[in-house]
């Protein structure tokens, strides 16, 4: 089972917070969003928050954490869909048959950075549309992320 987190999380913009370490941090959002704590008020820049759903295996993984935290840091509910039934119910909804997708009133979308960019918008996180070159360092940031996650991903394939 998730254990609690140690630590308040900080309710800052920035992506990890503050006065916690990233690493932990992740680990704080996902006992959040495993135990149900994620769904609380949205904040006052969404006006109409949508059901949103995001399907990912039980696994700490950034793809699907990066979801997660923006969601949690933001204040925004979500579903977060972990069971293989669900996930293998939905996964010929995937636009690229891979997980992790996100649920957006019933619409699907996937990819990391497609997703990370839309839930920052959805709560005002992601730079505004007049800083091209702010939005651009956002982008650079989830893409580097999840290009050291696929170099770490594949160690933990056995070797054939």
């Amino acid at each position: 089972p998730a254990q609690p987190p140690k630590r308040p999380l900080s309710r800052s913009l920035s992506f990890f917070p503050t006065r916690v370490h990233p690493a932990a941090s992740i680990r704080n959002f996902t006992y959040l969003s495993q135990s149900k704590m994620s769904n609380h008020d949205a904040p006052e820049k969404v006006k109409t928050v949508p059901s949103i759903k995001v399907y990912y295996w039980k696994f700490p993984f950034w793809r699907a954490e990066v979801l997660r935290a923006g969601l949690f840091l933001q204040g925004i509910p979500f579903e977060d869909i972990t069971s293989k039934e669900e996930l293998d119910a939905i996964k010929e909804r995937a636009p690229f048959g891979a997980f992790p997708i996100m649920e957006v009133d019933g619409k699907i979308m996937s990819q990391t950075q497609a997703m990370a960019s839309y839930v920052g918008k959805l709560g005002g996180m992601y730079p505004s549309s007049d800083d091209l070159f702010a939005q651009a360092n956002c982008d650079e940031i989830i893409n580097g992320c999840t290009d050291v996650t696929d170099t770490i991903a594949s160690t933990f394939r056995t070797p054939k």
